[in-house]
């Protein structure tokens, strides 16, 4: 007897009556039902009361390694071990959401992750379980991500009228939300996240978004911690009036993690903000340059040279495009600091020749450096001893 949570009360009170008197008989019965929604079942009692006569064995979730057994088994095609990671973070091991991810895959392009409509339908089941204002609460806490504390959800929802805790606990009661001992709530799927999210329409999701950015510049003022990336990604989710306070913000994080040596990070941060700023001819191509310039400088500190170089190519191209020497030259001069050993770049040398072309000859300060830079740049030379022009 499949999805025994579905079945209507005859059918209950049937399995119930068989339950008392299968022990005497040379009959094995086996019944299967989800306890999410059993719990829900207005008839439930004749469910749980056949329980109390029968072994009930509760099927555990898989673990990691066991994901990769059971995904093995189920596909003719070899997974790699990152897509493997990803199933499990998705479904938290649960085996009918694998079976239904893992054929949805089999069938796709790699890379390509939806929701099954098999694997939707479950849990919008359990999500119809759930009273109207925790769905509502629910779908606004999916966007804080699949971890979020009672401080978030209350910055994000100023005109609820009765605390988080009680809206939330029917979902904790359902099995959809998981209460940790710090009080935060985390949701059992990735899954379940992901479909409550489309319970709200574009405007109220950007609302959302914003309201959550706000709340956490106003957390980071009171107590000092880093959430400049997080500002960002939610700035940049609320639309595009606040596009340029999300490329403020990952810049803000850029800095950020420079300071603190995490220069990967600060690469993320600035590529994120420089994809968000777009090339569109409308841009500001001054902003658009000193990304592109904070970009090199994060790759030249990673280590990723030739990165940085075509980063600083790009920012030297617009400056000489405004016909500013002084951008011209910081451009240069950005390109020109990662030194590399016996290598001559003749570009690079054509760009601090330019530069000087450009600057006017009492802007002294500039030119030395320019100059300085030249030199370096045209070593190793044959003719070490012979002066620049």
């Amino acid at each position: 007897l499949e999805d025994l949570h579905g079945a209507d009360g005859d059918t209950l009170q049937l399995l119930q009556f068989l339950s008392g008197h299968v022990k005497s008989l040379p009959l094995l019965l086996i019944g299967t039902f989800r306890e999410v929604e059993a719990r829900q079942m207005e008839q439930g009692q004749a469910l749980w009361r056949s329980c109390r006569e029968a072994e009930v064995l509760q099927l555990q979730r898989l673990d990691r390694t066991a994901v990769g057994e059971f995904v093995s088994r189920l596909s003719l095609a070899t997974l790699p071990a990152e897509t493997l990671n990803r199933l499990y973070e998705i479904t938290s091991g649960n085996p009918l959401f694998l079976t239904e991810l893992v054929t949805y895959l089999v069938k796709h392009e790699p890379g390509e992750w939806q929701i099954p409509g098999t694997v939707q339908q479950v849990i919008q089941q359990q999500i119809d379980l759930l009273p109207d204002p925790t769905v509502a609460l629910l779908a606004r806490a999916a966007l804080l991500g699949r971890r979020f504390d009672v401080a978030a959800v209350q910055g994000i929802c100023a005109n609820q009228e009765d605390m988080p805790e009680t809206i939330l606990m029917p979902a904790v009661t359902a099995g959809v939300l998981v209460q940790d001992a710090d009080s935060d709530y985390r949701f059992t799927h990735e899954l379940h996240r992901e479909v409550l999210s489309r319970q709200l329409d574009r405007g109220e999701r950007q609302a959302c978004h914003l309201a959550y950015a706000t709340y956490l510049r106003d957390t980071m003022e009171s107590d000092g911690t880093n959430h400049w990336s997080e500002i960002a990604e939610h700035l940049n989710a609320a639309g595009e009036n606040h596009r340029s306070q999300a490329i403020d913000a990952w810049r803000q994080a850029g800095r950020h993690a420079i300071r603190n040596l995490a220069f990967a990070d600060a690469v993320d941060s600035l590529e994120r903000a420089l994809k968000a700023f777009g090339s569109s001819p409308s841009r500001n191509p001054e902003e658009r340059f000193q990304l592109l310039l904070q970009c090199a400088q994060a790759h030249q500190l990673t280590g990723a040279t030739e990165k940085g170089r075509a980063y600083c190519m790009d920012a030297f191209e617009i400056a000489s495009g405004l016909g500013d020497a002084g951008l011209m030259s910081e451009a240069a001069l950005t390109w020109g600091s990662a030194i590399v050993v016996a290598r001559i770049d003749v570009e690079l040398i054509d760009a601090l020749q330019q530069c000087l072309e450009a600057l006017p000859e009492n802007d002294v300060a500039m030119r030395a450096r320019v100059l300085a830079r030249l030199a370096g740049a045209m070593q190793p030379s044959q003719r070490p001893d012979e002066p620049m022009e």
